[in-house]
């Protein structure tokens, strides 16, 4: 899928647009409220390795994400280009409710992303509020 959308681009594709791209062909409508993504914004909000040696941490990151323990989610902040990893995107509607999309990257280009598990954010201010400063809200 990857390979194929940049194979149809003809100019560069940012990795906003990429990220975007995979996050509407994954998802195809928002986990919180059931419509179309559009009109929606997106930002990375965690992210861990998914490889043999990384599976423990996953494990952690979704027990994390299934308890609505924020803090401890959005500590994972490690990525490794190597491998295939899991994405944690938050996902916010126009009424700015929010929800998370957890996603398998793969390293192969020929592999399909996946979506991994969907979850409702019902405290917004606690996760907002732990955001890492090292990505901003995409439009969907």
């Amino acid at each position: 899928m990857f390979g194929s959308f940049l194979r149809r681009s003809k100019e560069a594709a940012s990795p906003e647009d990429v990220s975007g791209r995979v996050l509407q062909d994954t998802l195809q409508s928002c986990p919180r409220c059931g419509l179309s993504l559009r009109g929606h914004e997106y930002r990375l909000a965690a992210a861990t390795p998914l490889g043999a040696d990384g599976m423990e941490r996953f494990l952690d990151l979704l027990s994390a994400i299934r308890s609505h323990n924020w803090p401890r989610v959005l500590a994972f902040q490690s990525w490794i280009g190597k491998q295939p990893n899991a994405e944690v995107y938050a996902v916010k509607c126009p009424d700015e409710q929010l929800s998370l999309a957890v996603i398998s990257a793969p390293f192969e280009l020929e592999e399909p992303y996946a979506l991994i598990h969907k979850e409702l954010i019902d405290d917004a201010a606690t996760f907002r509020g732990g955001l890492p400063d090292t990505d901003t809200w995409h439009p969907l």
